[in-house]
């Protein structure tokens, strides 16, 4: 067996060899270097699939259940200072030995070790993050000011119990030269206003990549959607979730008759209080002409207004009206 110096050398000349990589692999983890080995198997698993050769499937099989012994029994190992943090609802998503889509729960038992968690060199390939703060919003908002949060593009925020708007405006004000690339972004918390929704709503519009929009919980009335109707940046949204809310019919209809809206393909608007009047909004002409579903679960709509939606050439969901989810507030917050 080479030695690990060779097998280096030998990738600084081929650094896609398949043999190679693999016993790096193998030396690198007798080494009880378990970071650096898994970001080797990585690499070699995508070397083989990006071209297969049925002689090596063996190898690669074994690469692949090798890889997933790494994840179930060094995952600590792997997170760095991420794993205090680590969300156990979700499964982390590595790429090339780090975190491609990852999840966080932030508590006042891990609050103090954000600092080590923003200074981490672990987040070069984040792609999707899922921050969940519990009892420490505004103290945690604050720290992850300074959070590397360049490569995201899929970002949720989800809150226990609700922040203050002068941090949350700070938070968001501070990091917008970071969060340029964003595509998407999904904010909960318990009484989602419309002033905060204003707010977020005036700093992710100018986010010229952002197409993805999520707003959940029981407060937003009709009011918000007035302010998304009449902004014009509001044309680059192909995704638009209201869920929970209180927009009402009213709401609804200021959405479907915007002009700012060209580009919408799916509305959300489960569990809010829309009821037949909403069915023949959505029955009459709308002006949206890219738009191809609609949600409207658990909402208040009656057998005839179901009726008028079953002749809507859209896809529409509308089961279980009159009924909220089972344990939606500990389901979607904690």
């Amino acid at each position: 067996m080479r030695s690990l110096e060779e097998i280096e050398n030998a990738l600084r000349e081929n650094p896609d060899d398949f043999d190679t990589l693999y016993e790096y692999t193998r030396v690198l983890f007798d080494a009880n270097h378990v970071k650096y080995s898994f970001a080797s198997t990585e690499r070699a698993i995508a070397v083989y699939e990006s071209a297969p050769d049925p002689a090596q499937e063996a190898r690669y099989m074994e690469l692949k259940r090798f890889r997933q012994k790494l994840i179930l029994n060094y995952l600590d190992a792997l997170l760095d200072e991420a794993w205090p943090f680590l969300d156990a609802r979700w499964t982390p998503v590595f790429k090339l030995g780090r975190p491609r889509e990852i999840a966080l729960l932030i508590t006042p038992d891990n609050v103090h070790l954000l600092p080590a968690l923003i200074k981490s060199d672990s987040f070069k390939r984040l792609r999707f993050l899922s921050l969940t703060f519990v009892d420490c919003a505004d103290e945690a908002l604050d720290h992850l000011q300074e959070f590397r949060f360049d490569p995201i593009r899929i970002m949720n925020l989800c809150f226990n119990s609700d922040v203050h708007e002068s941090a949350f405006d700070a938070f968001w004000q501070k990091i917008m030269f970071r969060v340029k690339n964003l595509v998407g972004v999904s904010l909960r918390m318990p009484h989602l206003t419309d002033k905060i929704a204003t707010t977020l709503q005036n700093y992710t519009s100018n986010l010229e990549s952002l197409s993805l929009l999520s707003l959940d919980r029981t407060t937003l009335t009709h009011k918000f959607c007035e302010v998304l109707a009449d902004d014009a940046r509001s044309q680059r949204l192909t995704n638009l979730a209201i869920v929970g809310s209180c927009l009402g019919d009213k709401g609804l209809l200021t959405l479907l008759s915007s002009d700012n809206f060209s580009n919408l393909q799916t509305l959300d608007l489960h569990d809010g209080t829309l009821t037949n009047a909403a069915a023949r909004i959505i029955a009459a002409d709308i002006k949206l002409p890219q738009l191809r579903s609609i949600d409207l679960r658990y909402n208040q709509i009656d057998p005839a207004g179901l009726d008028i939606l079953s002749r809507v050439r859209l896809e529409l969901k509308v089961s279980d009206q009159h009924n909220r989810p089972a344990g939606r507030l500990q389901s979607r917050i904690l």
